[in-house]
């Protein structure tokens, strides 16, 4: 990650995506679970709980996704909510 701040990720490959995006970031991130929203390029505010959880979110922002394996319906949209495999989503 060139520019990101303020994020936090615990995890093996968590926010990898991040760090091979050169001249952009990622802000504002809380990440924890292995694999959890590795695709990230630049999405930012996004919270991210539990093993491979958004993996598919790439530029979205402000998503909140927790359970294992939960994802975003869309990788590019914003205002996201999946618990457990129910989305509820805006863009």
């Amino acid at each position: 990650m060139t520019e990101g701040r303020w994020n936090t990720s615990m995890g093996s490959k968590s926010l990898q995506g991040s760090l091979f995006t050169v001249g952009v970031g990622s802000t504002g991130n809380t990440v924890i679970g292995y694999g959890a929203n590795s695709a990230n390029t630049q999405g930012s505010y996004n919270t991210s709980l539990g093993t491979g959880v958004a993996k598919a979110n790439t530029t979205g922002d402000y998503n909140i996704t927790i359970g294992a394996y939960a994802n975003v319906e869309t990788a590019t949209a914003d205002y996201q909510l999946n618990i457990g495999d129910t989305i509820i989503g805006k863009d």
